[in-house]
């Protein structure tokens, strides 16, 4: 809201500056190809700030939400915002004092400077949100046919998603590809657009999982991405996982009916159920210990 109200500002501030019409779009050859007065280009831009950002960024906002929800949006939010208010503001500083808007040429590194600037501020908030989610006890312990860990050893952890060389060589392919494409440019403007492609493919290919007295949480970068205690579990169960049918793919997944995922492959899992409905479902090799501890842990936190 803040970025439409300055981009808005800076029209009204300009006004006297400013053509009577300004290019508002480019071609391929980078003459400007489309017009608009400079207020039909701020209204139009402020718009398309608040429906997307302030869109995604009312989900982040949300704090009954899922915590991996909001901080995914929140990070949306922020980069889809700093692009289209550093454009437009790059615009319309370009047309300043300018006779023929024919004549304007878009600076290229505003989309880049664009893109960092708003995910960084995205990264940091997505950092600093709280998990406001209710948390509900159990009320009742496992049922009994369920496997428990006997002797209970905690933690119980492992790393899931795409292994080191992998990760290597989708990171080596992105960067040789941002390299290329800078040299085809002239420019280094596109970094920040493949630095941007990196973090999503870390956000959802690799992840850490840790079950602990506190409870289970997965975190990616360093950070909870799911968080529920050791008394909200009412049972965890063993199974073998197919993620397309079961998520719609892989990584980070949300599904209708309170169905949260961490699908990196097809195969064994365990999903653990909390009192509030929701289930949380993980792949893993280590699936029997994960859902042997968590009945465990749910057991002690039943008998209080």
């Amino acid at each position: 809201m803040l970025a439409a109200a300055v981009t808005a500002a800076l029209t009204a501030v300009w006004a006297d500056r400013l053509p009577d019409r300004i290019a508002d779009h480019w071609s391929g050859s980078g003459a400007p190809d489309g017009f608009s007065s400079p207020w039909s280009n701020a209204w139009f831009i402020a718009a398309l700030i608040i429906v997307i950002g302030a869109g995604a960024g009312a989900v982040a906002a949300s704090t009954r939400a899922q915590l991996m929800l909001r901080r995914v949006m929140l990070a949306v939010a922020c980069l889809v915002t700093g692009l289209i208010a550093t454009v437009d503001i790059v615009l319309l500083a370009s047309q300043l004092d300018l006779d023929d808007p024919a004549d304007a040429r878009l600076s290229t590194w505003s989309i880049g400077a664009g893109v960092l600037v708003g995910l960084v501020v995205g990264l940091v908030g997505a950092a600093l949100l709280g998990d406001h989610r209710p948390r509900i006890p159990a009320t009742a312990p496992p049922p009994p046919e369920l496997p428990r860990a006997d002797p209970l050893v905690l933690p119980v952890a492992d790393t899931v998603g795409i292994g080191g060389r992998a990760a290597a060589g989708i990171y080596g392919f992105l960067a040789a590809v941002a390299v290329a494409t800078c040299v085809l440019v002239g420019s280094p403007w596109p970094v920040p657009l493949f630095i941007a492609g990196a973090l999503l493919v870390a956000v959802v290919s690799r992840f850490n999982v840790v079950l602990d007295d506190k409870g289970l949480r997965v975190l990616c970068l360093g950070v909870t991405m799911i968080g529920y205690g050791a008394d909200e579990f009412t049972e965890s169960r063993v199974h073998d996982v197919h993620p397309f049918a079961e998520f719609g793919g892989w990584g980070l997944r949300v599904r209708p009916r309170r169905r949260y995922g961490v699908v990196t492959r097809r195969g064994p899992g365990f999903t653990v159920r909390a009192a509030s409905g929701d289930r949380i479902t993980v792949t893993t090799d280590r699936a029997n210990e994960f859902a042997a501890a968590a009945n465990a842990l749910a057991d002690r936190a039943a008998r209080g």
